[in-house]
This record gives C-alpha cells, structure tokens and sequence, in this order.
C-alpha cells in the first residue's frame, strides 16, 4: 500500500493502530491526526492512554501494526524524517563518562550544528560551570536540561517533546517555554506534559482518550491549527 503523502502537515497520522507487544492489545486503535506546519500542540490524556507511545510512532522507533505516519510527507522511519524531526523522550540518555562539552560536541556535529550557537544555548541553560563535568556527576536538572539542548539541536520541522519540564526549575521552564515559541513561529511542536508551565502557549490540545478514541479540543482561536478524526 503506498505511503500517504501529505508534505503541507509535520506530521499525519493516517488510521494508526499501534502497541509494544502483540501479545497485548494495541495502545492506539485506528487513530488519525493531523499536526500542520507550525504551532505548539499539546497531547494530554490519562496515564497510559497512548500518548509516548504517539510520540515514539512520530519518532520513527516503533513500528505501526497498520496506518501510516509521515513527517511532512515522508514516512517516520525514513531516514529522510530523521532529518527534518527532533524528539526529546522522557528518560535521558547521556553517556555516563562523557563531559558536557563533549557531549555538545558530538550532538552537534552530528546534526551538522554550529558549535558556537549550541554552546551559547547552553550557557543560557546555566550549563557552562560544568562543562568538563561527566554526565554522571549532573544534578537530574542538569541532565534534563542537557538531553533537551542535545535533542533540539540544528535545524528541524517538527519537534516531539516527551515532558521536556519535568525535574526543571522555574528558570529553566520558562527559558524552555521561550525557546517553544519561537520555534512555533514556522516549526510544529508537539508537547506532553501533565503539568505544563503557564508560559506555555499552545494552539491545540489534542486529547488522547486511548483504546480507540480520539478527540481534538482547540484553544481560543486556533481551531483550524489541527484536526483529529
């Protein structure tokens, strides 16, 4: 069956039906969703309702049992995705010896980011006292807000953030929230966050009700931002 083509969304989800085992039943039944091109858009539902595991089918990782997912036209797992999506996943996952500097190092180079501007940001972060440190000696604060700069690096279409706030102090948060909106600006972002910071702006909600509903919930004006059906 060919992949359906829709370049103008982030990111579409077309009849998505999904899990971790197929021994188990499926966490997402026949789900589709459209994210367009810019905007914040905020996934929020119970725990366990399904919403990691629609970021982890818009990552490219996890494979659907049926339905399709594209980033902007191409298919998730596609390395052509890979390019143009960034998705900052819940857990950290630092390299234990590594410095910061080096950690910064190697993500940049690796999306072809210019050292200067990552080390800037991370500056901001409040990160430049442990920049020879290893990652294991990092406060949870610090290798949270680490892993969000190293995920968010160089230049993307869509961003996927697994909630990116929490273990952040109020400082963090709302440098994070800045950050958001000025990528939304002309970039998607699609957030998870139980508890999201007041500063954040988002144009839609989006209500994962898990096995098999789906239902989108507009904030003030931003109704034709996203769809669900």
């Amino acid at each position: 069956m060919p992949v359906p083509k829709n370049p103008s969304a982030a990111l579409d989800v077309a009849h998505l039906t999904a899990g971790w085992s197929t021994r188990r039943a499926a966490v997402l039944d026949d789900v589709s969703l459209t994210i367009p091109d810019a905007g914040v858009h905020r996934l929020a539902g119970a725990n366990g309702a399904g919403k990691s595991t629609l970021i982890e089918c818009g990552s490219g990782y996890l494979v659907p049992w049926s339905g399709t997912v594209t980033v902007s036209g191409r298919d998730a797992a596609a390395p052509e995705a890979r390019a143009l999506r960034r998705t900052c996943r819940t857990t950290p996952a630092l390299y234990p010896v590594l410095t910061v500097a080096e950690h910064l190092e190697v993500a940049a180079t690796a999306r072809g980011a210019a050292l200067g501007p990552v080390h800037e940001r991370a500056e901001r972060y409040r990160l430049t006292p442990w920049l020879d440190r290893e990652a294991r000696e990092l406060s949870t604060g610090n290798c949270r807000k680490l892993w969000f700069v190293l995920c968010t690096l160089g230049s993307f279409t869509l961003a996927l953030l697994d909630e990116p706030f929490n273990g952040l102090d109020d400082e963090a948060r709302t440098l994070m929230c800045e950050e958001i909106a000025q990528w939304s600006s002309d970039r998607a972002v699609v957030v998870v966050a139980h508890e999201p910071p007041p500063q954040l702006r988002v144009a839609s909600e989006i209500a994962i009700k898990g096995h098999p509903i789906v239902a989108t919930h507009p904030l003030r004006d931003a109704a034709t931002m996203g769809s669900v059906c």
